[in-house]
């Protein structure tokens, strides 16, 4: 049997991010899918300046601290 929670605690929250400077948005997809994680383009005239992050499911801090941890060593890896 599926256990769902409550609806009230339910929540779908999609939040843009600039790209870094001189970060791809490929480049940056690949390493944080390697990691785990999954990050969205940004659309039409956005696709080369933004990227998006989607917040779905029940999610804990450790989750969050754990993407921002991925997201930071993918980063730390681009060159100038």
């Amino acid at each position: 049997s599926l256990l769902l929670r409550d609806e009230t605690a339910y929540s779908s929250i999609l939040s843009s991010f600039l790209l870094p400077e001189r970060v791809p948005f490929p480049w940056l997809y690949q390493g944080v899918t390697e990691r785990g994680y999954v990050i969205y383009p940004g659309q039409l005239a956005l696709k080369e300046s933004i990227f998006r992050v989607a917040v779905m499911g029940d999610l804990s801090r450790d989750d969050m601290v754990r993407f921002l941890g991925a997201s930071s060593e993918v980063l730390a890896t681009c060159g100038p």
